[in-house]
């Protein structure tokens, strides 16, 4: 009888070792085609295998290399849980000391450029703005921002009963040739 409870007792475990490794390798499967699906959103590619730098109720941050600008870069990624992109951006990216929410870049082709590129890319990764863009230059690049709140909500929430910490940006990196290569929700 001890012979089958320890037979019973080591099935077990390995179908619960086995089922806890499948999920495992899901996950990873799962954020892969996820960081394989942005890239083709975006036009980048990922030259690298994912390295998952952190979970939590609020999603999942992991590390790629991928190519952009003509050159691979280190990325941090951010999905919610339900798959939805949070952000996407170059490790070290320098804002050169340029704040969010400025509209510095005259009407002209490279703003026209900025609107046609990340307009339509919002749309595709589900990020909704009531307003924008702004439009600023950052050495070379630009970093095109929306706002994602009315004044009113923004006003609303700032005076509400509790306090709230409010970032009303989704923001995008375009390149001087028309390639976006980050965008970030918040400030």
């Amino acid at each position: 009888m001890k012979r089958i409870s320890a037979l019973v007792f080591s099935l077990i475990l390995a179908a619960v070792t086995a089922t806890a490794a499948s999920q495992a390798l899901g996950d990873q499967r799962e954020l892969t085609e996820a960081v394989d699906k942005l890239c083709k959103t975006t036009g980048l590619r990922r030259v690298s295998a994912l390295t998952l730098r952190e979970s939590d109720h609020h999603g999942r941050i992991l590390e790629v290399v991928l190519a952009a600008k003509q050159r691979e870069m280190h990325y941090i990624i951010a999905f919610e849980w339900s798959g939805k992109v949070i952000s996407f951006m170059p490790k070290n990216f320098d804002f050169g000391g340029v704040g969010l929410g400025y509209d510095t870049l005259p009407k002209g082709p490279e703003r026209e450029m900025c609107i046609r590129i990340t307009r339509p890319l919002g749309k595709r990764l589900g990020w909704k703005w009531v307003s924008g863009p702004l439009i600023q230059r950052v050495r070379d690049d630009f970093v095109v921002t929306y706002i994602t709140m009315t004044e009113e909500e923004q006003t609303t929430l700032l005076h509400g009963p509790e306090v709230v910490f409010i970032h009303p940006y989704v923001s995008f990196l375009v390149t001087a040739s028309g390639k976006v290569f980050g965008g970030f929700q918040g400030s």
